[in-house]
């Protein structure tokens, strides 16, 4: 995140500025593809693309090693101060998507 551009924003707009990143963040891909989650792959890939090209890279990780989680930092900006919270949610990579919406169990 960046705090120039809330204080720009909030300065410019008159009221508080609200900004949030987050990413996917595999254990044995050193965190990969964290906060480019949305566009390791460019910006007009799906997320079905992101999916199967996320799926190809773990074809052969074993069980065990598919440790991820999913990382969310939120900033709140208003009169020259910040409140930053992050929220981290643990899981694993599937072997296969399920559901409409990508992985779910």
């Amino acid at each position: 995140m960046q705090r120039k551009k809330q204080k720009k924003l909030q300065k410019q707009l008159g009221f508080p500025c609200i900004a949030d990143d987050s990413g996917l963040c595999i254990e044995i891909l050193n965190g990969w593809p964290g906060v480019y989650t949305a566009r390791f792959l460019g910006e007009k890939a799906t997320q079905n693309q992101r999916n199967e090209a996320i799926l190809k890279k773990m074809e052969n990780i074993k069980e065990e090693q598919r440790k991820a989680k999913v990382i969310c930092v939120i900033a709140y900006y208003e009169n020259e101060k910040f409140m930053i919270q992050k929220g981290e949610i643990e899981g694993k990579i599937a072997k296969e998507p399920k559901g409409e919406n990508g992985f779910r169990i």
